[in-house]
């Protein structure tokens, strides 16, 4: 069995819309794919009665790993 390809997803919450894209750019440089979405719900908050307060920064980050030869 071989190995052909990978990938690693991971995710985080933030308290500011600076903290994340300071971490967006180190995520970058890292060579992780930064996802499209920038804010969420906050968990347990339906979408029906969601305030601006029931939001916070997020990132979700994509790297994939090399084929081994």
């Amino acid at each position: 069995m071989k190995k052909v390809n990978g990938y690693k997803i991971i995710q985080y919450v933030y308290e500011s819309e600076e903290e994340r894209q300071k971490h967006v750019t180190e995520m970058e440089a890292a060579g992780w794919l930064v996802g499209i979405n920038v804010m969420r719900r906050k968990p347990g908050v339906s979408i029906l009665n969601a305030t601006d307060d029931d939001y916070e920064w997020f990132g979700d980050f994509q790297k994939y790993d090399e084929a081994e030869a």
